[in-house]
């Protein structure tokens, strides 16, 4: 585990001690690099978001953005503090943590990448330790959008049609779900 929800799990373990015929161990929080394993991709899973940004008036008009995005609350449950995680997670997508939503009941710390390179870092990620939701689905839509950024793409009237497409059929836009790529699911634990 590499968040506070261990000393969660450490205080079951307690609770049960007494009953159990086996005996558990309190490992310590898992500190290995974030690419060592598909920790990152089930976070992603449960809590990340992809998104495509256009942006049609203003000083910019027709900006067009592709990022993704991973917020938390300030602090779990057991009072613990999330931001070495996000922050671990920042250094690995070569962003920074951010708060958001200071002034609500529950203020959270948000991981953005910011730059085409971070989102290269995510995709070379994601490439080793794919996503298995339907957040798999979002992403293969982002990747498209990204590697028309990579190609130039974006900046052609055309590009830019396509990508207000592609930003229709993501997230809660998604009417269409192919659960294919489960099939890789099986092979990766051979």
């Amino acid at each position: 585990m590499r968040t506070p929800k261990i000393d969660a799990l450490y205080i079951l373990i307690d609770f049960l001690i007494p009953i159990m015929i086996v005996i558990f161990l309190n490992f310590p929080l898992n500190f290995q690099p974030l690419d060592s394993s598909a920790w990152l991709s089930g976070f992603i899973d449960a809590d990340g978001h992809f998104s495509i940004r256009i942006t049609n008036a203003g000083k910019y008009p027709a900006r067009i953005k592709g990022k993704f995005e991973l917020e938390q609350r300030q602090v779990d449950l057991n009072s613990g503090t999330l931001v070495p995680i996000m922050s671990r997670i920042a250094i690995f997508l070569g962003s920074t943590v951010k708060e958001t939503k200071i002034l609500t009941n529950n203020p959270k710390y948000r991981v953005r990448t910011i730059s085409l390179a971070s989102n290269f870092i995510l995709i070379q990620y994601l490439a080793v330790f794919p996503l298995f939701s339907s957040k798999h689905m979002d992403y293969l839509v982002w990747l498209e959008v990204i590697n028309m950024f990579k190609l130039g793409e974006h900046k052609s009237e055309k590009g830019k049609e396509k990508i207000r497409a592609l930003k229709l059929t993501i997230n809660d836009y998604r009417t269409i779900f192919i659960w294919d790529h489960l099939d890789k699911f099986s092979s990766i634990h051979e």
